[in-house]
């Protein structure tokens, strides 16, 4: 369970990322600062149905190990270049799974749920949404 897919946005980005901000009031807005003097942020703007998401969830890098050898087959799959990457979407996802036995509609009525990844320094951010966030990139 939790196949790993590199995530490339069309925005050229590069990590490590260090979270520096994450708000969830009207829009779902992440940001990261990386080592090149730049902060990224990724915005759920899109409001269907009355939600900019579907659900989250935030862990500490440490609790998501097990996330460490999907990431390693994903970075081999997608390329020999096995440099670390800190964007992720996940197929055969458990978090998916979990969210199909919530009561209401699930990824049988909804048919295009994506779960992202977002691998942080310290922190895992997960999102379940219907489309991808906007990216903007700006120099600090």
């Amino acid at each position: 369970m939790n196949k790993l897919e590199i995530w490339c946005p069309d925005t050229i980005i590069d990590g490590p990322f260090h979270l520096t901000k994450f708000n969830y009031l009207g829009k779902l807005s992440i940001s990261f600062e990386n080592e090149n003097g730049q902060e990224i942020t990724f915005t759920y703007n899109q409001n269907i149905n009355g939600r900019y998401i579907l659900a989250s969830r935030f862990t500490d890098e440490m609790k998501r190990g097990d996330l460490v050898n999907s990431a390693l087959k994903a970075r081999e799959n997608y390329a020999k270049n096995l440099k670390a990457w800190y964007l992720y979407k996940v197929t055969d996802s458990d978090f998916i799974k979990w969210y199909d036995d919530l009561s209401g509609p699930g990824s049988d009525y909804i048919k295009n749920i994506e779960h992202h990844i977002y691998s942080g320094s310290e922190d895992t951010f997960e999102v379940l949404s219907e489309y991808e966030p906007e990216v903007t990139v700006k120099n600090i």
